[in-house]
């Protein structure tokens, strides 16, 4: 009989974006659905689909997600992926047998204090359930917090699976512009990622007449979850220059710029920074939990919220000759080669079910 992984996700479009093409691998070895949160994003496969607002289960949706969780048996291997699901599934469908919760970074306890984080993830830890619960996270400090939680706790174990992989379709030859510096973002526009900083080292920069272009891609996330005010919101438009907008292309957006720049609080792991690590693009990173594991000889930290230290490390890196980013961009494909391909991160997924299959058999 094949066995069956069923995906739980928090809404539609993360998932099509970040775990899709996982689950696509996965399909090889595995009877695979799919349950999301229903946010009217058009997709051309099936999804089994609850009712939210704002990215999190109504009361209507927590009934449709526990109707639609009945479907399965005690061999399901369920991924919970987004902190509130995960927060969901464990407190209220504590029957389930085969639970991996996928963290990708602490969502929205990240911006709570690490006392308050505690002692939610003691209470999580010390909650009844049957079955076993893999903590899959995706980064170092991730992991240090999460092995500090549940401790010796048998029933708990923590994995580290660096993201949800890349997948390379094309060699990507190394090319940087002579005489200026092009930065560029790639993912939603939050405060929290950084992106007032980021314009406020650049425009700063160029007063002190830097040869310096900015690139960022993406769309403004939701009015509920942005978090600028309006004047932010005002500064944001008074630079629309920066912003490219949405593509699907992902050779329209890595070659637009040389050097990828994250300055956000905190990621489980950046899938743009893997991207551009495939593309061969030098890292310019935060020094903020998962930002800090990509970086090896392919680029630079800077200290998180600190527009000078922003801009120090812009000047270094202005400084480096084509030899030099030739290295850093050589490095960066080599880190992706060997840690974020989808293949290596689906056969990390793939020997972490048939471990706990095994073990519980």
């Amino acid at each position: 009989m094949t066995k069956k992984i069923c995906f739980v996700v928090n809404v539609d479009w993360f998932f099509d974006s970040h775990r899709r093409p996982l689950q696509q691998k996965l399909e090889n070895y595995f009877n695979c659905d799919i349950i999301a949160g229903d946010s009217k994003f058009t997709l051309d496969y099936e999804i089994k689909k609850f009712e939210v607002a704002s990215r999190i289960p109504t009361l209507k949706g927590f009934f449709q997600l526990k109707k639609l969780l009945i479907d399965y048996n005690d061999q399901t291997n369920y991924i919970v992926v987004s902190p509130i699901m995960i927060f969901l599934i464990h407190f209220f469908f504590p029957n389930l047998k085969k639970v991996h919760y996928n963290f990708s970074g602490l969502g929205f306890l990240r911006s709570k204090s690490r006392l308050l984080q505690l002692f939610l993830f003691k209470v999580f830890a010390l909650y009844p359930f049957k079955g076993f619960r893999s903590i899959v996270v995706q980064n170092t400090d991730d992991q240090l917090f999460m092995q500090n939680v549940v401790r010796k706790n048998k029933k708990f174990h923590v994995s580290l699976i660096p993201g949800s992989g890349y997948e390379k379709f094309e060699d990507t030859p190394i090319f940087k512009k002579e005489n200026c510096i092009r930065l560029g973002y790639v993912g939603r526009i939050r405060k929290d990622k950084g992106i007032l900083d980021l314009i406020a080292a650049v425009n700063q920069l160029r007063l002190e007449k830097m040869k310096i272009e900015l690139y960022i891609w993406g769309k403004l996330d939701d009015p509920s979850r942005h978090g600028f005010n309006q004047s932010e919101l005002n500064l944001i438009s008074s630079n629309a220059d920066y912003f490219c907008g949405e593509s699907k292309d992902k050779h329209e957006i890595y070659s637009s710029f040389d050097w990828f720049c994250l300055p956000s609080n905190g990621e489980g792991i950046s899938k743009a920074a893997i991207e551009a690590t495939c593309f061969k693009k030098p890292l310019l990173l935060s020094n903020a939990p998962g930002n800090r594991d990509m970086i090896n000889k392919n680029g630079f930290l800077y200290t998180f919220s600190n527009v000078n230290d922003l801009k120090e490390k812009i000047k270094l890196i202005n400084s480096i000759d084509l030899v030099e980013y030739t290295e850093l961009a050589s490095r960066s494909h080599e880190l992706f080669t060997m840690n974020w391909t989808l293949h290596s991160i689906s056969t990390n997924w793939l020997k972490l079910i048939e471990t706990y299959d095994n073990t519980s058999a």
